[in-house]
Protein backbone atom coordinates (compact mmCIF):
# COMPACT_ATOMS: atom_id res chain seq x y z
CA UNK A 1 0.00 0.00 0.00
CA UNK A 2 1.09 3.68 -0.57
CA UNK A 3 2.45 6.10 1.32
CA UNK A 4 0.34 9.95 1.48
CA UNK A 5 4.04 10.60 0.75
CA UNK A 6 4.73 8.50 -2.20
CA UNK A 7 7.81 6.42 -0.92
CA UNK A 8 7.91 3.35 -0.37
CA UNK A 9 7.06 1.25 3.30
CA UNK A 10 9.50 2.01 6.05
CA UNK A 11 10.70 4.77 4.11
CA UNK A 12 10.62 8.43 5.88
CA UNK A 13 9.26 11.19 3.75
CA UNK A 14 12.18 13.50 1.77
CA UNK A 15 12.37 16.84 3.88
CA UNK A 16 14.92 18.97 1.76
CA UNK A 17 17.14 20.92 3.37
CA UNK A 18 19.14 24.60 2.47
CA UNK A 19 22.15 22.87 1.84
CA UNK A 20 20.15 20.30 -0.27
CA UNK A 21 18.15 23.52 -2.31
CA UNK A 22 22.13 25.29 -2.65
CA UNK A 23 23.19 22.04 -4.06
CA UNK A 24 20.43 21.92 -6.63
CA UNK A 25 20.34 25.56 -7.80
CA UNK A 26 24.28 25.17 -8.23
CA UNK A 27 24.69 21.78 -10.18
CA UNK A 28 21.34 21.43 -12.20
CA UNK A 29 22.28 23.34 -15.36
CA UNK A 30 25.53 21.04 -15.17
CA UNK A 31 25.31 18.03 -14.40
CA UNK A 32 21.36 17.34 -14.90
CA UNK A 33 18.11 16.03 -13.06
CA UNK A 34 19.40 12.70 -12.84
CA UNK A 35 22.80 12.87 -11.68
CA UNK A 36 22.05 15.92 -8.84
CA UNK A 37 19.20 13.43 -7.88
CA UNK A 38 21.54 10.53 -7.34
CA UNK A 39 23.87 12.55 -5.38
CA UNK A 40 21.13 13.69 -3.00
CA UNK A 41 20.47 10.35 -2.76
CA UNK A 42 16.94 10.72 -4.13
CA UNK A 43 14.81 10.16 -7.41
CA UNK A 44 14.22 12.06 -9.99
CA UNK A 45 10.70 12.72 -9.63
CA UNK A 46 11.22 13.48 -5.92
CA UNK A 47 13.54 16.14 -6.76
CA UNK A 48 11.46 17.61 -9.28
CA UNK A 49 8.49 17.63 -6.85
CA UNK A 50 10.74 19.22 -4.22
CA UNK A 51 12.80 21.54 -5.88
CA UNK A 52 10.95 22.49 -9.54
CA UNK A 53 11.30 26.26 -8.47
CA UNK A 54 15.52 25.83 -7.75
CA UNK A 55 15.39 24.18 -11.07
CA UNK A 56 13.67 26.46 -12.93
CA UNK A 57 15.77 29.33 -11.49
CA UNK A 58 18.77 27.99 -11.76
CA UNK A 59 18.13 27.15 -15.44
CA UNK A 60 17.06 30.99 -16.05
CA UNK A 61 20.25 32.14 -14.59
CA UNK A 62 22.78 30.31 -16.50
CA UNK A 63 20.89 30.68 -19.93
CA UNK A 64 20.66 34.29 -19.32
CA UNK A 65 24.73 33.76 -18.50
CA UNK A 66 25.30 32.14 -21.61
CA UNK A 67 22.83 34.73 -24.02
CA UNK A 68 24.90 37.23 -22.48
CA UNK A 69 28.57 35.81 -22.78
CA UNK A 70 27.46 34.92 -26.67
CA UNK A 71 25.92 39.11 -27.60
CA UNK A 72 29.34 40.22 -25.76
CA UNK A 73 31.39 37.76 -28.69
CA UNK A 74 29.18 38.46 -31.25
CA UNK A 75 29.35 42.56 -30.46
CA UNK A 76 33.48 42.14 -30.16
CA UNK A 77 33.26 41.06 -33.55
CA UNK A 78 33.13 37.30 -33.09
CA UNK A 79 32.02 35.92 -36.95
CA UNK A 80 30.93 32.49 -36.33
CA UNK A 81 29.40 33.86 -32.63
CA UNK A 82 27.41 36.47 -34.59
CA UNK A 83 25.77 34.30 -37.00
CA UNK A 84 25.40 31.97 -34.80
CA UNK A 85 23.28 34.82 -32.78
CA UNK A 86 21.67 35.89 -35.90
CA UNK A 87 20.37 32.70 -36.90
CA UNK A 88 18.86 31.71 -33.35
CA UNK A 89 17.37 35.16 -32.37
CA UNK A 90 16.31 36.78 -35.46
CA UNK A 91 15.25 33.78 -38.11
CA UNK A 92 12.22 36.05 -39.08
CA UNK A 93 15.03 38.31 -40.80
CA UNK A 94 17.96 37.68 -41.00
CA UNK A 95 19.50 34.30 -43.55
CA UNK A 96 22.61 32.87 -43.28
CA UNK A 97 22.42 32.45 -47.53
CA UNK A 98 23.06 34.92 -49.98
CA UNK A 99 20.26 35.42 -51.95
CA UNK A 100 21.30 36.89 -55.47
CA UNK A 101 18.96 39.32 -56.76
CA UNK A 102 18.24 41.17 -59.82
CA UNK A 103 16.43 43.91 -60.93
CA UNK A 104 14.95 45.25 -63.78
CA UNK A 105 14.39 42.87 -67.52
CA UNK A 106 15.69 39.21 -67.33
CA UNK A 107 16.77 38.11 -70.85
CA UNK A 108 17.74 34.99 -70.40
CA UNK A 109 16.78 31.42 -72.12
CA UNK A 110 16.52 28.56 -69.80
CA UNK A 111 16.53 25.34 -70.78
CA UNK A 112 16.09 22.46 -68.17
CA UNK A 113 15.67 19.10 -68.73
CA UNK A 114 13.23 17.80 -66.05
CA UNK A 115 12.66 14.12 -67.55
CA UNK A 116 14.68 12.41 -64.60
CA UNK A 117 12.15 14.47 -62.20
CA UNK A 118 9.21 13.89 -64.14
CA UNK A 119 9.61 10.27 -64.48
CA UNK A 120 9.87 10.19 -60.69
CA UNK A 121 7.80 12.73 -59.40
CA UNK A 122 3.77 12.11 -58.17
CA UNK A 123 1.80 14.01 -60.03
CA UNK A 124 0.72 16.27 -56.88
CA UNK A 125 5.19 17.14 -56.77
CA UNK A 126 4.84 18.14 -60.66
CA UNK A 127 1.86 20.05 -60.12
CA UNK A 128 3.72 21.95 -57.35
CA UNK A 129 6.99 22.39 -59.68
CA UNK A 130 4.65 23.47 -62.12
CA UNK A 131 3.44 26.53 -60.04
CA UNK A 132 6.86 27.03 -58.78
CA UNK A 133 8.27 27.80 -62.17
CA UNK A 134 5.19 29.72 -63.38
CA UNK A 135 5.15 32.10 -60.16
CA UNK A 136 9.12 32.53 -60.61
CA UNK A 137 8.62 33.22 -64.75
CA UNK A 138 5.68 35.69 -63.65
CA UNK A 139 8.05 37.58 -60.81
CA UNK A 140 10.73 37.82 -63.65
CA UNK A 141 8.67 39.52 -66.17
CA UNK A 142 9.30 37.17 -68.92
CA UNK A 143 7.19 35.96 -71.21
CA UNK A 144 6.97 32.30 -72.05
CA UNK A 145 5.67 31.06 -75.64
CA UNK A 146 3.95 28.02 -75.70
CA UNK A 147 4.83 25.99 -77.91
CA UNK A 148 7.83 23.45 -79.05
CA UNK A 149 11.40 25.30 -79.15
CA UNK A 150 12.93 23.00 -81.09
CA UNK A 151 14.60 20.98 -78.26
CA UNK A 152 12.32 17.96 -77.67
CA UNK A 153 11.08 19.38 -74.61
CA UNK A 154 7.89 21.31 -74.49
CA UNK A 155 7.89 25.05 -73.25
CA UNK A 156 6.24 25.54 -70.07
CA UNK A 157 2.75 26.65 -70.58
CA UNK A 158 2.41 24.51 -73.98
CA UNK A 159 -0.43 21.61 -73.53
CA UNK A 160 2.45 19.57 -73.59
CA UNK A 161 3.84 20.64 -70.30
CA UNK A 162 0.72 20.75 -68.61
Amino acid sequence: MPQPHGGSIGQEAYVPTERDRAYVREHIFYMGKERVARRLGISARTLYNHFKAEMDEANDEALLELAQTAMQRAKAGDGPMLRFMLATRFKETWSPRLIHQHQGAVDVDVNVDLSAFIATASKEEIQIALRVVRQFISQAGTNVAAGDDGSGTPAIGSAAAA
